[in-house]
């Protein structure tokens, strides 16, 4: 049997680990074959009741780039979306574009990190920010609300929410409760009222009545609420029911 002497394997061995080892660190770190195109520029806006990213995915390379995954983060969400129709089709040939679109649910989140990656490359980290007044798109008020009540009565007030965005909204939740016991329009157990849902059109309002008939006196608070995606506000009045 004949072994190479120490003072050449153990060189050689130097070398094949170091080709490697710097191959595996051009291909993780430096290799950067996904681009994202400034024509047209990547946006995250919100459309409606939903906060949606578009940007073009570019291959820059001489082969396909497989595996590709965008990943989109904030505080309150972290999700992850393939290209096209799924995780195995999830490629881009050589000097493909790909317009990418993916939706989340509207929340009071400003701030959203967009990592896009594949096997063997260097990810690729985007940051956007929204400007506040662009998730507040829905401006809401009751009107005519009785705050004297008598027992045995009906009243009906107003209440009107406007869409006050550029964009339309398929549904707006909108939610009544007061304190338990007090109406006969009520639940018994929650105290909420019957609640509703409408779409609203940029620049376009809804409007629908509703009726109280307490059922016994006292002082009542009440809370109206609304929401889009996940964003929900509200608004409070009080009332003062008495026997005539």
């Amino acid at each position: 049997m004949v072994y190479a002497p120490r003072k050449i394997t153990f060189p050689f061995f130097i070398i094949v680990f170091s080709i490697v080892f710097l191959g595996m660190l051009y291909l993780v770190f430096l290799n950067k074959p996904i681009d994202v195109s400034d024509n047209p520029q990547p946006v995250v806006s919100v459309v409606g009741d939903k906060v949606v990213l578009k940007m073009t995915l570019v291959n820059n390379t001489k082969t396909i780039v497989n595996g590709i995954t965008v990943e989109v983060r904030s505080d309150q969400y972290n999700r992850s979306f393939f290209l096209k129709s799924g995780k195995e089709d999830s490629n881009l040939a050589p000097g493909e574009r790909y317009d990418f679109v993916a939706e989340l649910p509207v929340s009071k989140t400003l701030k959203y990190d967009v990592l896009i990656y594949a096997p063997f490359s260097a990810p690729k980290l985007l940051n956007f920010k929204l400007n506040e007044e662009n998730i507040n798109p829905i401006s809401a008020n009751v009107e005519n609300f009785p705050t004297a009540l008598f027992v045995g009565e009906n009243y009906d007030y107003l209440t009107k929410i406007c869409n006050i965005s550029k964009t339309n909204i398929s549904e707006v939740r909108w939610f009544a409760t007061a304190d338990r016991g007090y109406f006969k329009e009520q639940d018994a157990i929650t105290g909420d009222f019957v609640g509703r849902a409408v779409g609203v059109d940029s620049s376009q309002c809804k409007t629908f009545y509703s009726t109280l008939t307490p059922i016994k006196a006292g002082n009542v608070q009440f809370v109206f609420r609304w929401k889009v995606g996940d964003i929900e506000q509200q608004a409070t009045k009080d009332a003062v029911i008495e026997v005539r």
